[in-house]
């Protein structure tokens, strides 16, 4: 019954913050969009965590929160998991949403892989990527610096019945990704048959 599915990547923590993004900015990640949705009835929400095998132990007692916000029927977790990550896509939690968040502006695959399918796809910049090609993307419709602003634009892509420019990746998308087919494994795969004919074939490096 709801109006606007929200799906949220989480790239993984660490307890050391300096060699990773830190629990508390990803309990933060959790926190603030489940009470969100626990106060708006119109959203539904899809978590898709890198490593959900850990999401418990990282989280800590908003993993309560979290539970509590699945058994609303409006909270999906994508958790199936192997020893190392999550086997699932990121553009899986993207098709099945109508607008994603990722929350990382240093490591932006997830978003890249969900805008490449043509979802509308929302970044926070929490811990400052200032180098980052992503910067090009308009502060304030698709780049943010913290979830407020990023709820803010949530609710004006449910008001406007999705009939908007937030989370638009048009001036950048087509410079990350040209094709945009579903091809690119076709592609890399043809690219590195042609490496191993070359190879077999003893050609020089430059040649092949």
């Amino acid at each position: 019954g709801v109006k606007t599915i929200v799906s949220v990547f989480d790239g993984n923590s660490h307890s050391d913050s300096r060699w990773h993004t830190g629990h508390e900015l990803q309990k933060e990640n959790y926190e603030k969009i489940i009470l969100e949705v626990l106060k708006n009835k119109e959203l539904g929400l899809i978590f898709k965590p890198k490593h959900p095998q850990s999401l418990k132990s990282r989280i800590g007692s908003i993993y309560e929160l979290l539970i509590e916000c699945c058994s609303t029927g409006r909270c999906l977790i994508l958790d199936q998991n192997t020893n190392y990550q999550s086997p699932v896509p990121a553009v899986l939690a993207g098709l099945a949403s109508d607008i994603c968040i990722h929350t990382d502006l240093s490591s932006g695959t997830a978003a890249i892989e969900c805008a490449s399918a043509g979802k509308p796809v929302l970044l926070i910049d929490r811990e400052g990527a200032p180098f980052s090609i992503l910067n090009q993307l308009q502060y304030g419709k698709t780049r943010f610096y913290n979830w407020e602003e990023t709820i803010s634009a949530i609710k004006e892509f449910n008001r406007s019945n999705k009939k908007t420019d937030i989370g638009n990746w048009s001036e950048l998308i087509n410079y990350l990704d040209p094709f945009r087919d579903g091809l690119s494994a076709q592609r890399i795969g043809n690219y590195l048959n042609c490496l191993l004919e070359g190879f077999n074939k003893n050609l020089n490096l430059d040649i092949i």
